[in-house]
């Protein structure tokens, strides 16, 4: 009812509840990393020392791909010519000899000449090789001289 300039209003007031955030979980595929994020808040994760197959730590962020160096077993390389025998030897590479190999700065001594051949072709320089490749090896040995008094 209204008299004179006076209004009565009547009000509903109605109650609304939030919601409460709750934290978050963080983990890996595996669960071995777990760890618990406030709503909201940020979660840094810790970088990841990785170990090359040389021995090497390399380390790198969470989350991004290491890639290892390839350990080359060079040993194919290894020709031993003795002082007498064969001056010709070839070998078959396995998978962990396949690489790149400068032919070129082999270390060569009491030889006159020497020639590469990879898979039956003569070939010199830098050369790649994959697995079952051969490398043969051909010497010509130096003359020795024997001192005398």
């Amino acid at each position: 009812m209204t008299i004179g300039n006076e209004v009565s209003v009547t009000a509903e007031i109605t109650t609304v509840e939030v919601g409460v955030c709750v934290d978050a979980t963080v983990e890996n595929s595996d669960q071995t990393f777990t760890d618990t994020v406030g709503s909201g808040a940020t979660l840094v994760l810790d970088d990841i020392t990785h170990t090359d197959s040389d021995g090497s730590s390399a380390v790198k962020p969470a989350q991004i791909a290491f890639v290892s160096t390839l350990c080359i077993d060079t040993s194919i390389l290894d020709f031993e010519f003795g002082a007498t025998g064969e001056d010709e030897m070839e070998r078959t590479l396995g998978a962990n000899q396949a690489g790149t190999y400068d032919l070129d700065a082999a270390t060569l001594t009491n030889v006159a000449t020497d020639v590469y051949e990879k898979n039956s072709v003569v070939v010199t320089g830098s050369q790649t090789f994959v697995a079952t490749d051969t490398l043969k090896v051909t010497i010509t040995r130096t003359v020795s001289s024997t001192l005398s008094r």
